[in-house]
């Protein structure tokens, strides 16, 4: 299918499409969900920076398990969702904590 063909296609087919080597398959699944997960991201790190950074790393983590075969094993969007708060999380944990005003 073309460009705007697969951006029609569900998500689960465009799982199945990625695990099977379809790059672009996997730039529909990126299109569909990016505003909403960076959206996610920037409310739970309220922090630009730290939102980019998390809505990347869930990005690649899906491309990663996806490619492989290890994608979600129910609907697509909750499992991406499920990503991006861990890479929240994570980088929540990693900042350095706010010295005490005495």
């Amino acid at each position: 299918p073309g460009p705007g063909a697969l951006g029609a296609l569900p998500d689960a087919a465009l799982a199945r499409m990625v695990a099977g080597g379809d790059e672009r398959a996997f730039e529909a699944v990126y299109e569909r969900h990016r505003a909403e997960l960076f959206r996610y991201c920037a409310a739970t790190t309220r922090h630009r920076q730290d939102a980019e950074e998390a809505f990347q790393l869930t990005m690649l983590a899906a491309y990663r398990a996806l490619a492989g075969g290890g994608g979600p094993r129910g609907p697509l969007r909750p499992w991406l969702f499920r990503i991006a708060h861990n890479e929240c999380m994570d980088l929540l944990r990693a900042r350095p904590r706010a010295a005490e005003l005495t």
